[in-house]
């Protein structure tokens, strides 16, 4: 192994609407009769001796033991599904059997208003449905949203002038100052010559976002999805599609004493199911989620999906393999070797089986190679060795491309300086001494010059110094493109947190997190949020966002050598790390507990790495020359079958 050391009530509004308008916006017909969903909310209520001996017969037959409160709950989200399901008729059967409305007493006025486009009355009746407890910037959003909508449907109708008066005289007051962009864009759209060009406008400046029950079972996914437009037009349909999204972004901002937040109870059946699956330990399928669960029975996997069993070992290298990783399209495996070598593979993958080629045996390190790191495009290699010497291959061609840093050998006495080098050594000045390293983009690389004590950004094409900064002793370092973090852990005990779209700006200052101990390795979750840092018989798990300690992992044995720790599998469920014990521990990201603990290798396992397109596919690397590729045990006799020829063959034409 290698040696350790984040509404104020306004003036009567001018009229925009006489009565509950419904139609065409600006049209002087007669309002429609509102549809039979429209209606959906209107119970009459039974009386209560009906109640009364609903409840003492469902007491007889040892019916539901719900207290009243909840069964009230329970009554108005059934109601409000079956509603959104289309069963209209049945969903007023049962608020009329029940003696339970949907919504509260003035909530029903309140969506009329809404859908019918009285938007006086709506604002009106606004504090009613928000209640006591919403704050000024949650009142202010509201009266926003009824605003824009009833200033695009002005424009709409080319009443120029009424919409000019509601943007001056009630928009713009009502808007909270962070949403002084919007009202800015709502201004410009009395620019728009005519209803095609308005159309397209506020498809794209206003955006309404559909409520999904996926965005309330997984918030960090749905951070990333764009709203979803819908036309802006003034024909009657759309217009009520438009007006129903304002209505769902207003109940999320009620009381739900008054208003239930749309789809409610398929929110809350998405997050039990996502719950369950989040906490299944042995869930690691990347093709399943919980759209695809029974809501009859409890999750239950039918296999374990883990890596458990060792498919093939790789015994290519003559000496101890010090760093093994996947390539982020998860299409080769690179292992790095104290015989000076790097040897990429190329894994093939299918649904059900998975097969390995060796493709490469990379030379060209005078020295122990102790790291490997992987382009974004999964196209060029880095490679670095004990000697601080840095290498750029392209994989395709298996050539290098450049190699930086190190001290240079003296030539032979005999030898020719003409062109015989293959590449271009360039030593960054002064001579330094390169260590870990990582790529920022597909041309450029950060790599720590431990002799200078500074951190350097480099070109590959030509290993031109970009940039350097002063750094503590750096340890390791990793890239998250998602969240443009560079995270550097030092001898000091701290992670620094650089923005990697500001690096070069010298003024710019990071983030700095103080460790518990002296990191040995770093490695980050895919979405780039947390920090996985090993230090001795731990791993632990940094939130970079909150700057929080999340979680300690602990089992596995570290206390000569730099042991390496990965993070995988489906949703990044799973932690791994190697061992001085010459075992694998695998850990429950969610929990913390060990859940595996792997025997295969004959020393220390020095490095493990998950593969990001198959999350039942590890690897690991140890002290006995071997790099153990580790599956399913479903999956193990395939591969098994695949490679016990071609191993050999292709062993034996490179």
């Amino acid at each position: 192994g290698i040696n350790a050391e984040y509404g104020t009530q306004h003036p009567k509004m001018p009229p925009l609407s006489k009565g509950k308008q419904q139609g065409k916006p600006g049209s002087n017909k007669d309002p429609k009769r509102p549809s039979k969903r429209a209606r959906s909310h209107e119970s009459p209520k039974a009386s209560s001796s009906d109640n009364e001996m609903d409840d003492a017969a469902s007491e007889e037959r040892g019916g539901s033991s719900l207290s009243s409160e909840r069964r009230a709950e329970l009554i108005r989200l059934m109601v409000q599904s079956m509603n959104e399901l289309g069963y209209s008729r049945s969903a007023r059967s049962l608020e009329s059997e029940a003696g339970i409305s949907m919504h509260g007493a003035h909530a029903a006025e309140f969506c009329d208003h809404v859908r019918n486009g009285a938007w006086t009355e709506a604002v009106d009746a606004l504090p009613l449905v928000l209640g006591d407890a919403a704050s000024a910037q949650t009142r202010g959003e509201s009266e926003l949203l009824i605003f824009e909508q009833a200033c695009v449907e002005l424009l709409a109708a080319r009443r120029i002038v009424d919409a000019l008066a509601l943007l001056q005289e009630r928009l713009t007051p009502a808007a909270p100052p962070s949403h002084a962009d919007r009202v800015h864009r709502i201004a410009t759209l009395v620019l728009c010559v005519d209803e095609s060009e308005l159309c397209a406008r506020v498809a794209v400046e206003l955006p309404l976002p559909l409520p999904r029950a996926a965005d309330a079972a997984d918030p960090d996914a749905a951070a990333d999805v764009e709203a979803e437009p819908l036309p802006c037009t003034s024909s009657f349909a759309t217009v009520l599609e438009r007006r129903m999204l304002v209505l769902a972004q207003l109940s999320e901002r009620a009381a739900p004493a008054a208003l239930l937040p749309p789809r409610r109870l398929e929110t809350l059946l998405a997050q039990a199911t996502q719950w369950q699956l989040d906490h299944c330990t042995l869930h690691n399928d990347a093709h399943s989620d919980f759209t695809q669960e029974s809501l009859l029975v409890d999750h239950r996997c039918e296999q374990n999906r883990l890596p458990s069993c060792v498919a093939v070992s790789l015994e290519q290298h003559h000496d101890e393999v010090w760093h093994v990783a996947f390539s982020p399209d998860g299409a080769r495996l690179a292992s790095a070797s104290k015989d000076t070598t790097v040897i990429v593979w190329s894994v093939v993958h299918g649904r059900a089986k998975h097969t390995l080629r060796h493709r490469h045996t990379l030379r060209g390190h005078r020295d122990a190679v102790a790291f490997v790191a992987w382009s974004a495009d999964s196209r060029r290699l880095l490679s670095v060795a004990n000697n601080g010497e840095v290498a750029v291959w392209d994989v395709d061609s298996g050539k290098q491309l450049g190699l930086y840093g190190g001290v240079p050998p003296p030539p032979p006495p005999d030898a020719d300086d003409s062109d015989n080098a293959p590449v271009r050594r360039l030593v960054p000045p002064p001579q330094a001494t390169l260590g870990a390293c990582c790529w920022l983009d597909t041309e450029r690389f950060v790599v720590c010059d431990t002799s200078n004590q500074v951190i350097r950004v480099m070109r590959a094409s030509d290993g031109r110094v970009l940039m350097s900064r002063s750094s503590a002793r750096v340890v390791d370092m990793a890239v998250s493109a998602v969240r443009h973090r560079l995270v550097v852990a030092t001898q000091t005990s701290q992670l620094i947190v650089y923005d990697t779209r500001t690096l070069e700006d010298a003024t710019a200052v990071p983030v700095s997190i103080a460790e518990r101990a002296v990191p040995t390795s770093l490695s980050l979750a895919p979405d780039g949020r947390a920090a996985f840092v090993s230090v001795p018989h731990e791993v632990h798990e940094w939130d970079l966002d909150s700057r929080r300690l999340v979680r300690v992992f602990r089992g596995q044995r570290q206390t000569r050598f730099v042991i390496r720790t990965c993070v995988g599998g489906a949703r990044a469920a799973f932690v791994a790390s190697g061992s001085e014990d010459s075992h694998i521990y695998v850990w429950r990201r969610s929990s913390g507990a060990v859940i595996a603990r792997l025997a295969g290798h004959d020393g220390v396992v020095n490095a493990v790495a998950w593969n990001s397109a198959a999350p039942d596919m590890l690897a690991s690397a140890g002290d006995d020359h071997t790099v153990k590729v580790w599956l399913a045990a479903d999956g193990c006799a395939e591969l098994r079958g695949s490679l016990k020829r071609r191993v050999k063959v292709d062993s034996a034409t490179n």
